[in-house]
C-alpha cells in the first residue's frame, strides 16, 4: 500500500486505495515503473522466441515440443515427447 507523508501534495482521496494507487505507485516511483517494462518486456520476448522456435520446428519436420526429428516418423506421434502431430 501506498503511504503518504503529511506534507505530501497527493490528495488523500488517492491514497485511500483502488485502482489508483497501483497508477500512483508505477508514476511516482520510476525504479518500479522500469521493473515492470523490464518484465513485461522479458515475458514478451520469452513467448516470441517459443513461437519462432515452434514454427522453425515444424518447417524443418521436428517435434514441435522437443526438436526431435520426424522425418521418417508415419505415425503422427513422436516417440521422444509424446506430441501428436499435426496432419498437413
Amino acid at each position: 500500500m501506498w503511504i503518504a507523508s503529511p506534507a505530501s501534495s497527493i490528495p488523500p482521496a488517492t491514497i485511500s486505495g483502488g485502482p489508483d494507487v497501483v497508477l500512483l505507485a508505477l508514476f511516482a516511483c520510476p525504479a518500479v515503473t522500469i521493473a515492470a517494462l523490464v518484465v513485461v518486456l522479458a515475458v514478451w520476448a520469452a513467448r516470441d522466441a517459443s513461437r519462432q522456435a515452434r514454427g522453425h520446428r515444424r518447417r524443418k519436420g521436428q517435434c514441435q515440443r522437443c526438436g526431435y526429428d520426424l522425418a521418417a516418423n508415419v505415425s503422427g506421434v513422436c516417440p521422444e515427447c509424446g506430441l501428436v502431430r499435426e496432419p498437413r
